[in-house]
């Protein structure tokens, strides 16, 4: 005998919250460097996607840089993505870049969540 049914639900949806870090004055890195990089908006939005979607398989989490999170972009000149988790549920995306800036976008992304953290710190009470 053979069935189409699974013995799980296997439409069970896991749904991320994915936000993008924005500075004390309002500035939202990532959308000051699409502006200078419009060809890798489509490829953003699908990574935003796919992360909505619960799909972190593309992320490498960075053993020397803690908390930090690379999800690469086989296209063009080798897309990074930078982000970081809030909890379960809530992905950040701190910045991103290309293979030829890839320390400098490192070293913003290190900021920006320890920046994220402090506020989050200050937000709650915590300090």
């Amino acid at each position: 005998m053979v069935t189409n049914r699974l013995p799980f639900d296997y439409r069970m949806e896991v749904r991320l919250n994915v936000k993008y870090y924005e500075t004390e004055d309002g500035d939202i890195p990532l959308e000051k460097w699409l502006t200078k990089n419009k060809a890798a908006m489509a490829k953003l939005f699908a990574v935003t996607q796919r992360l909505k979607d619960g799909n972190m398989s593309s992320v490498k989490w960075l053993s020397g840089r803690p908390g930090i999170g690379e999800y690469r972009v086989n296209w063009g000149a080798g897309l990074r993505v930078y982000l970081m988790q809030d909890g379960d549920e809530i992905v950040i995306l701190l910045c991103a870049g290309f293979k030829d800036s890839q320390d400098k976008d490192l070293a913003r992304a290190e900021t920006y969540r320890a920046d994220y953290l402090r506020g989050k710190k200050y937000a709650s009470g915590r300090h």
